[in-house]
């Protein structure tokens, strides 16, 4: 049960001698295994690390969006003066304008040097996700010490949540945002629920979606937030926290529609299938992939990255051999 926010029952009491040294233990943990695993990945071997690191250096250096490939595969490059391409262009610029300022900090020294900095760029935003997420444990188990060391344990020592945190990438940022987010929201339905409140909340889910598109499912969990928050305002609050969302992501979604002719962009890609019946035609390989979007979704999300060099063949190693159904 969520405290109650609007007094004292806001959080339990002081952290006991024995919570203090075990939370300090997950943490130093976490941290260990963050920089152990940035340091076994070899620089550049990351997701995507090679295109992030070239929407950093567009910005750092030209303040320009990277442009999209028209196809792929294609070569993505840095390119001084604002040619630089890679599929990385489609990401908004907020996590990029972030590192863009430790990119510039450390521009003299060796290109592995910068890859180094801002690898530990995303170490820092891991610790602050662990020290929000701690935040909101509190407030969802404030009398119960067991449940939300648990809770904590199991989100500090995620092995998906350690390998992001060690790579460059703009989910380093996403996590913290929307941790935030959820933070503010449990705090609106507690009972923190002015006006003010929910402007917060506003800025956080704004700030998630200039992180990465993918934030814009956040804006239902405020329409849910307001229908669970009690108070006369909770109507005008909830209008407000998706206005200020809004507003904040609104010059990304301005560049998108001028530039790009749509609101949101994805990498181009050519589809697996064109057609359903061609999805019909090549059903092996249609049921492959989707047996491989869940394994890889679940696997990566728990096992050490370290164990996940050798996956499954690629669905379109079957895509040669057509299969016709009568």
């Amino acid at each position: 049960m969520i405290a109650n926010v609007s007094g004292s029952t806001f959080a339990p009491g002081p952290l006991s001698r024995r919570e203090r040294w075990l939370l300090a233990a997950l943490f130093a943990a976490s941290l260990i295994l963050i920089v152990a695993q940035s340091y076994l990945t070899p620089l550049r071997w990351g997701p995507d690390e090679p295109g992030h690191f070239i929407y950093i250096q567009s910005l750092a250096h030209d303040v320009s969006i990277p442009h999209m490939p028209p196809r792929m595969p294609y070569r993505a490059f840095y390119q001084p003066g604002g040619g630089s391409v890679t599929h990385e262009g489609q990401q908004p610029p907020l996590y990029y304008a972030l590192a863009g300022v430790v990119y510039r900090a450390v521009a003299g020294l060796s290109e592995d040097a910068q890859y180094r900095a801002l690898r530990f760029l995303s170490v820092l935003l891991g610790l602050l996700t662990l020290l929000v997420a701690w935040r909101v444990f509190r407030l969802v188990f404030p009398w119960r010490t067991d449940l939300r060391l648990g809770a904590f344990a199991l989100a500090a020592l995620t092995p998906m949540l350690i390998y992001l945190n060690g790579v460059v990438n703009n989910d380093a940022l996403l996590i913290l945002l929307f941790t935030a987010s959820l933070y503010q929201m449990l705090r609106v339905i507690a009972g923190r629920n002015g006006l003010r409140d929910y402007a917060l909340l506003g800025i956080a889910v704004g700030l998630a979606m200039l992180a990465k598109a993918t934030a814009v499912g956040l804006l239902p969990l405020v329409l849910l937030t307001g229908w669970r928050a009690r108070g006369s305002q909770r109507l005008a609050g909830t209008a407000l926290a998706i206005l200020v969302a809004l507003v904040l992501v609104s010059p990304w979604l301005a560049y998108n529609l001028v530039v790009r002719g749509r609101l949101f962009v994805y990498a181009p890609g050519e589809p697996l299938v064109q057609s359903f019946s061609e999805a019909v035609r090549y059903w092996p390989v249609v049921v492959v992939q989707c047996l491989q979007t869940v394994a890889d979704t679940s696997l990566f999300m728990w096992l050490p990255k370290w164990l996940l060099k050798i996956g499954p063949p690629h669905p379109a190693l079957f895509a040669p051999v057509p299969v016709f159904t009568a």
